[in-house]
């Protein structure tokens, strides 16, 4: 995962004003675009958030796409 950010950093006040939707939402479209950071998404929510087990084997599935997508993706 990424360095921990400051405190009084501009973007970590951001994340703080932000509501649950538009925090759903940038990650979403981060997700998407980078599926490095939606196999990472997996790792620290699995990490964070009690599932159930079809949501965790769901997820592990999609974890794997998510790094076939990265190899895909990296340039030979």
């Amino acid at each position: 995962m990424a360095k921990k950010t400051r405190k009084g950093d501009a973007l970590t006040e951001l994340l703080g004003a932000a509501t649950h939707k538009v925090l759903s939402e940038l990650i979403l479209e981060l997700v998407t675009e980078f599926p490095e950071i939606r196999r990472e998404c997996f790792d620290f929510l699995k990490s964070q958030v009690s599932i159930s087990k079809s949501l965790e084997k769901r997820s592990e599935g999609e974890a794997i796409l998510a790094l076939w997508f990265e190899a895909k993706a990296r340039p030979e």
